[in-house]
């Protein structure tokens, strides 16, 4: 049994939903072999748009016991993984047609997604073009850990699955937190033990198809209770087709009353609940049924109502009365209040009319304090463009002079600097001749001393040869 998982309130819907009961034609039991009546289920089955199965993986290394809502307890033994330790219920979704088209509709509009699987399903679906393909299919993982199951106990109710997942070997030591043995409920009240009961226990039901139905009162010793009306069909008329052949039900009104079967003298079987049905007709003649609060406190009584309805508008009156005094004296403090911000806001605009009137004589002055600055800086400028004027002048006058000087002394360099070269061309020219005489000279000399040696030696031998004769 869950008792430290914190149970969320149960889902309620204010849609129509149909039920299905036992003598329902589209309630089934069993599936009998090679009847004609599978082929047709299996075909509406093919033919459906939207399916949605779901398929628990148990890699915990241990076996898993499972019990939704309806109190079946189912053990899944566990399988060896070596990427997995978890508990998993993979849930697999299959759309299309209309189903896909609403889903995506559906899905796009949401702006405040406020679970991880409505997040993860919108980026799913709102990704496929239902227009380009015909069906989609989604997985979503639900992942169970080991430790999740130990920490509450050994055993886990998920919420989003409405889901009882349990360690604990024997199935009936764990029950469903919503299951009609945990919570002790049957068809009314609290079915304990009830055959051993003394006390008469009563349920009351109310059918109404009408699309205006509203509630119905029903006075029970001097107490008043009100009836919610219920419905076993979206509509009091629903046309199928099944095997091609076109069906219509149709599904009546009517109040039907529960009690425990004991307290039924005509009954043989005392065990177990009996049931009476009747109209809603009926039921306003014989069980003191109204369709208002007053009809049901006069217990039907036309002129007790009447007074009533007078007693009621009377007060009404007096109501109205007083709240006319009311609204005038709030209407009257709201006007004197309006006429004393009215004046108020006059006062205030009359001192913003003098700020303002103030403010632009303050600005006319400050108005003409600045021309006359502009005026005595436009005047500054004119003298200050004169003067550059003037200063540009005389210094283009001095640049002209220094340039027709600069201009004088290249001139003059260009001419001495022509002079020396002339000079110095002329002064290497006869250096160049000197040296050449020299070397003449140089080279005549040897030959000229070996000819006078020469005659010197022919003389002497000449003088000698004279001197032996």
């Amino acid at each position: 049994m869950v008792l430290t998982e914190t149970i969320p309130p149960l889902a309620e819907s204010s849609q129509p939903t149909t039920r299905l009961h036992l003598n329902s034609p589209y309630t089934f039991h069993g599936e009998p072999i090679a009847s004609p009546l599978v082929n047709d289920m299996r075909k509406q089955m093919d033919s459906t748009e939207f399916e949605e199965q779901y398929y628990y993986i148990n890699n915990t290394h241990r076996p898993i016991t499972i019990m939704k809502r309806d109190g079946v307890a189912i053990t899944i033994d566990h399988k060896h993984s070596y990427t997995c330790a978890d508990f998993t219920v993979r849930r697999v979704m299959k759309l299309k047609g209309m189903a896909l088209q609403t889903a995506v509709a559906c899905l796009t509009s949401m702006t405040d997604l406020e679970t991880e699987e409505l997040s993860e399903l919108k980026r799913c679906l709102c990704n496929v073009d239902y227009k380009s393909h015909s069906e989609a299919t989604v997985m979503l993982d639900y992942v169970i850990t080991p430790k999740d199951i130990a920490d509450k106990g050994g055993t886990v109710y998920h919420y989003k699955l409405d889901l009882l997942v349990s360690t604990k070997p024997t199935p009936l030591t764990i029950m469903h937190p919503y299951s009609a043995r945990f919570r002790n409920i049957g068809p009314f009240g609290n079915t304990t033990e009830y055959k051993h009961q003394e006390e008469l226990n009563v349920k009351i039901r109310l059918v109404d198809h009408s699309p205006t139905a509203c509630k119905k009162y029903i006075n029970i010793a001097g107490k008043i209770f009100c009836l919610t009306p219920q419905k076993d069909a979206p509509a009091s008329t629903i046309t199928s087709k099944i095997n091609g052949k076109r069906t219509e039900k149709v599904y009546s009104d009517y109040l039907e009353v529960f009690y425990s079967a004991k307290n039924d003298p005509e009954l043989v079987n005392n065990f177990g609940v009996g049931h009476k049905r009747v109209s809603i007709e009926e039921a306003k003649e014989s069980m003191a049924l109204y369709d208002s609060y007053t009809d049901a406190l006069n217990s039907g009584d036309v002129d007790m109502a009447r007074r009533e309805k007078l007693t009621q508008r009377l007060h009404d009156v007096e109501m109205l009365k007083t709240q006319n005094m009311l609204e005038k004296n709030r209407l009257e403090k709201e006007e004197m209040a309006r006429k004393e911000a009215m004046a108020k806001q006059r006062h205030e605009l009359e001192q913003l009319q003098a700020t303002i009137a103030a403010q632009a004589a303050e600005q006319k002055q400050s108005q003409a304090a600045l021309d006359a600055k502009l005026l005595q800086l436009e005047n500054d400028r004119k003298i200050l463009d004169m003067q550059r004027k003037a200063q540009d002048e005389a210094l283009e006058r001095e640049r002209r002079e220094h340039q027709e000087k600069i201009n004088k002394l290249r001139e003059d360099n260009e001419a001495r600097i022509k002079n020396e070269s002339l000079y110095w061309k002329d002064f290497y020219e006869m250096r160049s001749q000197v040296r050449k005489d020299t070397s003449d000279f140089t080279r005549f000399v040897p030959g000229l001393l070996i000819g006078v040696a020469g005659i010197a030696g022919a003389w002497m031998k000449f003088s000698s040869n004279s001197q032996a004769a």
